[in-house]
């Protein structure tokens, strides 16, 4: 424009630094159309005189900016098709998302990490192999032995409630944003299935969940588009890097945590029918209907890059929502697209925080029954003994009170 052509005779140090940045990143886009074997165009293949080609409502630099990251991201998939599908760092690749690399923006506080878990995560996010693993490679982990990332430790059936514990956190987690949002939302949520069974149904099944039909990890609230509220139930799952969520030959177009997710809706519906089947002849059954009711299940799902499926990346749209709606009623003034910006960066920080510290803390608590310890072994006979004895006598006590046995008689035991 004329300004800037006045401005590029005036001031030779702004036309010196402009002249400097435009080469850089025309340099960088031309070493990037080279790799991958095209020619230059768009924005950056204009000389810097006629940067922006008469612009001055601030778009060059978008544009700029935009066709960079374009060729960088090109580049990336181009290097990742050329080596090993089934390597770490390709099905890295292929399944991070924003959440993975979010929780480093966090700032060192009480609720951050220390020194050991900051060494694993940040192992997990560059594929290096695990700092706490490195002396355990080659040791004996169940039927496996341990590799140099610590996946086999993480997929192994080990004593102990390591699994549940790193679900459990990242569960309150998501509760605790649901709160701060002024969102409605249930966790553990029973009572949704069982008042539909009936009496003597219920005696032929096992005591505690089993006996709700079913109990969602949430039952989230919504505002309709026609006024009022649509309940939706999502259930929240943590993927561990094995061969069955991630494997070699799934391509980069579905990741492992989208296509989780989807086998979520089956699974409900699988479950209910089979109870269905033990009440009523009746299709679809009292269950299935119910569970019709509130629509397809949301997938809450994080993998072990610290990911997530499509529909947390919409649960964090939807809490930004609604905290955006709480705050403007408070002041009593709308809020900007900068602050809803705000928002659903510090929401992708927590949870990002809280997946890695589960994921990291439950490697790290599960790796001390690594090898062929005597002890460790022994223990863990002893735990397994144990949970099939409890479990015994929890079937046991349950058998009598559907029976109506009285083993305790007035008359029968002696006390003096």
């Amino acid at each position: 424009s004329r300004r800037r052509h006045t401005r590029l005779q005036g001031d030779w140090e702004f036309r010196r630094v402009l002249f400097r940045s435009w080469e850089t990143l025309q340099k960088e886009a031309i070493q990037c159309c080279e790799y991958l074997g095209m020619d230059i165009s768009g924005p950056l293949s204009i000389s810097t005189e006629g940067a922006g080609e008469g612009s001055v409502d601030g778009s060059t630099r978008k544009l700029a900016i935009d066709q960079l990251e374009e060729l960088r991201g090109a580049v990336a998939q181009h290097a990742m098709s050329l080596k090993d599908q089934s390597s770490r760092q390709v099905k890295s690749f292929q399944n991070r998302d924003k959440l993975t690399t979010a929780w480093l923006q966090c700032l060192p506080g009480p609720e951050g990490m220390g020194n050991s878990t900051f060494s694993e995560a940040m192992a997990l996010v560059l594929c290096l192999p695990s700092p706490a693993c490195k002396n355990r490679v080659g040791q004996k982990i169940k039927n496996k032995t341990v590799d140099i990332y610590g996946d086999n430790i993480m997929s192994a059936f080990l004593p102990g409630d390591s699994w549940r514990t790193k679900h459990d956190c990242v569960k309150m987690q998501i509760s605790s944003l649901c709160k701060w949002a002024r969102l409605g939302s249930d966790t553990e949520v029973f009572g949704l299935f069982s008042h539909l069974i009936p009496a003597q149904a219920l005696t032929r099944i096992e005591s505690g969940r089993k006996r709700q039909g079913l109990v969602p990890d949430f039952r989230l609230s919504f505002p309709s588009p026609m006024g009022g509220l649509d309940f939706r139930l999502a259930e929240l799952k943590m993927l561990n890097c094995c061969l069955t969520r991630y494997p070699s030959s799934a391509g980069g177009n579905v990741t492992g945590v989208d296509r989780r997710a989807n086998l979520l809706q089956n699974e409900y519906t699988r479950k209910v029918r089979k109870i269905d089947d033990t009440i009523t002849e009746e299709k679809p059954g009292p269950l299935e209907r119910r569970l019709n009711e509130y629509g397809s299940i949301m997938g809450l799902v994080f993998g072990a890059f610290g990911e997530g499926s499509y529909d947390v990346h919409q649960l964090v749209q939807t809490l930004a929502e609604a905290r955006m709606r709480f705050v403007g009623a408070t002041r009593g003034v709308p809020g900007s697209d900068h602050e809803m910006g705000v928002i659903i960066a510090q929401i992708r920080r927590r949870l990002s925080l809280v997946v890695f510290k589960s994921q990291v803390g439950c490697l790290l608590s599960r790796i001390h029954q690594v090898g062929e310890n005597t002890q460790l072994a022994k223990k863990r006979e002893w735990v397994a003994r144990e949970d099939e004895r409890m479990k015994m006598e929890r079937r046991a006590q349950f058998y009598r009170n559907v029976e109506g046995v009285q083993t305790l008689r007035k008359g029968q035991i002696k006390v003096a």
